[in-house]
């Protein structure tokens, strides 16, 4: 699956419980290194990813920007 879709995914999942363990399934796969466009040059640009050290930080707020992002979009 794609990091869109992956993303996708887990903005869907709203008991707290299955969301923390959504979260820790996207983190161990940031970590692993499979989503290397998240460290491309095009996103180094971006302060808030850059400023993040914590990789979980990291999921969540890529999280919340595709949630956000779907709101918009689905103006």
């Amino acid at each position: 699956m794609d990091l869109l879709g992956e993303l996708e995914k887990l903005a869907e999942v709203t008991d707290p419980r299955l969301r923390r363990r959504a979260e820790i399934r996207f983190v161990r796969k940031l970590e692993s290194g499979r989503y290397p466009v998240l460290f491309s040059e095009e996103l180094k640009e971006e302060r808030t990813l850059m400023e993040i050290r914590d990789s979980s930080e990291m999921a969540r707020t890529i999280v919340r920007l595709s949630e956000e992002s779907q709101k918009v979009v689905g103006r």
